[in-house]
């Protein structure tokens, strides 16, 4: 029987019988499902991969036998995954095709949100077919586990991939897009509180965890930066909050390509963005706007996405342009088809979801055909 000793170098591999409480979902797709576990008082967890069925959630006890191995020099087709793993503070993995036994759950505010998200999430897919479910989702709180592969190669070739992460570059992009027509219905300021309220209500709905709240704060760091009228200020902002993040969590600084991404993205929005702009003044402004921010942050995160993944795509600031505002539309429309798909359910009326998420379902469609025509094209990535 092999046991976990002290952090990660001293895992030994072997057969174990594992009991704690499901802390993360990592994925659940098909027969399989991989959670992370926390067996301890610490903030440690394993990666647990296992039988799809029962599907677990978020503040469920359950016990499993599995075979653990330890993360040091792991790799995946180069990526250094040890690491990775490392930063998100995962002690081991563990392997089995057993089924996980539930034993209980643990009552937290997080087991109520998943609970009652994943009651949302049921009630929208009876009303929306999918894979335009489970985008939506992931607009919403970056969960897109449940997108199928060849949607989500679709994303990376295109270079949209950002709207359903959960990444300081997503929440920028998506929140810009969000600013623009509220913009122009309402006060500058007053449309960055809405859209401010708007990134807390992600960071709620995404479950709170580390990363989400990391991508909350570079997201609302930026918009905020953009917004106070002294662009002198938004360098030391921005670097102040990288310190921060890196004192609190030194591993972010070598091991995690969100935050990479996240500051490559926020400095090109912030030193890029307003060069590329000024070069536009024969485009409308909402085109300047989309298409220098965009272009901003694909040339800074370029390197990134190339030494990080051997991919990038060279188009993302065309299908950006066309993708982007749209997500205001989608978000609205979306948000208003998972009420009404849950009032919907509550008084058996399923016509009556399908009837009011129809608006949701032409944007996203929109969207798809949009991703699918671009990632098609033969150039689109290297």
């Amino acid at each position: 029987m092999a046991v976990v000793r002290d952090r990660w170098a001293d895992v030994v591999s072997g057969d174990v019988t594992l009991e704690g409480e499901v802390y993360e979902i990592v994925d659940q797709r098909g027969i399989q499902q991989s959670v992370r576990l926390k067996t301890g008082p610490g903030r440690e967890t394993i990666q647990v991969h296992m039988n799809g069925y029962p599907i677990v959630r978020i503040g469920d006890r359950i016990a499993i036998a599995c075979e653990l191995e330890g993360v040091q020099g792991l790799r995946v087709d180069g990526f250094r995954y040890d690491r990775y793993l490392m930063k998100e503070r995962v002690l081991a993995l563990c392997r089995t095709y057993a089924s996980p036994l539930i034993v209980g759950t643990t009552p937290s505010w997080r087991t109520k949100l998943f609970i009652s998200r994943d009651r949302m999430e049921r009630a929208l897919q009876r009303s929306l077919h999918e894979p335009h479910a489970s985008l939506l989702i992931g607009l919403l709180y970056g969960a897109r586990s449940t997108l199928p592969d060849n949607i989500q190669e679709e994303f990376r070739r295109s270079g949209t991939m950002h709207i359903v992460a959960v990444s300081g570059y997503n929440v920028m992009l998506v929140s810009i897009a969000l600013m623009l027509p509220l913009s122009i219905v309402m006060r500058r300021q007053y449309s960055l509180t809405i859209v401010l309220f708007c990134i807390g209500g992600f960071v709620v709905l995404a479950g709170g965890d580390a990363a989400v709240v990391r991508a909350a704060v570079m997201g609302s760091l930026v918009l905020v930066a953009r917004h106070i009228g002294r662009p002198s200020s938004s360098p030391a902002l921005l670097l102040l909050a990288a310190t921060v993040m890196t004192m609190i969590e030194p591993r972010l600084l070598l091991d995690d390509a969100g935050f990479h991404l996240s500051f490559a993205a926020a400095a090109g929005l912030i030193w890029l963005a307003p060069y590329i702009r000024a070069r536009l003044k024969g485009f409308p402004r909402r085109v300047q706007g989309i298409l220098s921010e965009t272009t901003a942050a694909t040339i800074m995160t370029a390197p990134i996405l190339w030494l990080q993944f051997g991919q990038m795509s060279l188009v993302a600031p065309w299908s950006n342009l066309f993708v982007l505002p749209l997500i205001p539309y989608a978000v609205g429309s979306g948000l208003f088809a998972m009420i009404g798909s849950v009032i919907a359910q509550t008084l058996s009326l399923d016509w009556l979801g399908v009837a009011l998420a129809m608006p949701a379902y032409v944007i996203l469609d929109l969207m798809l055909m949009l991703i699918h025509l671009f990632a098609a094209l033969p150039w689109i990535s290297t």
